[in-house]
């Protein structure tokens, strides 16, 4: 008796640990669309023509809708899985898991971040990926091959941080429910998590928008990769090639966009064959159609109805060449 209420503890908390693991509690750890991405992830049905991968901005620009469309329903089975912020090793996380469960798409979208690859740490400190939490327990393996250059001291802090992340983050999803009402609520799969989010952010973005439209100008933009050895820059192209190393293995084709902004031009031709030296699948509309809708954004980041019509029909193009090559 003197030892079982120890035992018990002990027991409790490794099942707690365990059950982190689960994909529905990580999945569930996504900031504000937790239930909507939790349900997204668990009725996805086995075969997917499409899937999108990224931020909200991919969340706002892919129509899944227009994709079918524009395809003559030859791709038609499309789920925009984009997410509240961007993170390539969330990306990863996420086409790993469907593959896990049996879900084959034939095209993969996924969403790089070109800042990231631009991003110069000042006190080159490394810090975890956005959204940690969503990693099981044996990708923090992950991250210390990512950073395979660190002391002892600082891999020991990756790993208790990562650890830290893993169990705060899950900790209020599980508590609120959110893995059960994404397993036991409805049975038809959930194309996409932007519906009811347009008016919200064409409330907010008029102040933004009209800043941008005041200050914008048609000039081609440039960019300025950082060091190869820039902790984001690696981070980025780590996950980018584990996605690519999916795709390749299960036969998926690959896409990679970066949706622009409201007013943002298009990269130059020599900053486009910068971010294709590192990411050959990477493309972007042609210059003509990105101004064509840049008043059809709801705020300075997310594309409206008009604007996402445009996207979409441009990646559908984008989208069936993968799928034949």
């Amino acid at each position: 008796m003197t030892y079982a209420w120890p035992k018990a503890v002990l027991l409790a908390a490794l099942a707690f640990l365990l059950c982190l693991d689960l994909a529905p509690v990580r999945h569930a750890v996504v900031v504000g669309m937790g239930d909507c991405a939790v349900r997204q992830f668990v009725h996805l049905p086995g075969h997917v023509d499409m899937m999108a991968l990224g931020s909200s901005r991919v969340r706002a620009a892919v129509s899944t809708q227009a994709i079918a469309a524009a395809s003559g329903g030859v791709m038609s089975a499309n789920f925009n899985l984009g997410r509240s912020g961007l993170s390539a090793m969330r990306s990863y996380v996420t086409l790993r898991d469907t593959l896990d469960r049996g879900v084959r798409p034939r095209v993969v979208v996924l969403e790089i971040d070109l800042d990231a690859l631009q991003r110069r740490d000042a006190d080159g400190r490394v810090r975890l990926p956005l959204h940690a939490a969503i990693m099981r327990w044996h990708d923090i393996g992950l991250l210390l091959d990512l950073h395979s250059d660190l002391s002892t001291v600082e891999r020991w802090r990756l790993v208790l941080l990562a650890a830290a992340a893993k169990v705060r983050g899950a900790i209020i999803p599980m508590l609120g429910g959110a893995p059960v009402t994404g397993q036991l609520g409805i049975d038809a799969p959930v194309a996409d998590c932007q519906a009811g989010l347009d008016a919200e952010q064409a409330r907010q973005g008029v102040t933004e928008l009209a800043e941008r439209r005041r200050t914008a100008q048609a000039a081609l933009r440039e960019i300025a990769l950082a060091p190869a050895d820039a902790p984001a820059r690696r981070e980025e192209l780590f996950f980018v090639e584990r996605v690519r190393a999916l795709c390749l293995a299960h036969g998926i084709g690959l896409v990679v966009v970066r949706p622009g902004a409201a007013y943002e031009p298009v990269l130059s031709p020599r900053a486009l064959a910068d971010v294709r030296a590192l990411v050959p699948e990477f493309d972007e509309p042609p210059a003509a159609l990105v101004q064509a809708a840049w008043a059809e954004f709801l705020d300075a980041s997310h594309m409206g109805p008009g604007a996402r019509e445009r996207y979409s029909v441009w990646l559908t193009g984008r989208m069936l060449e993968a799928a034949r090559s």
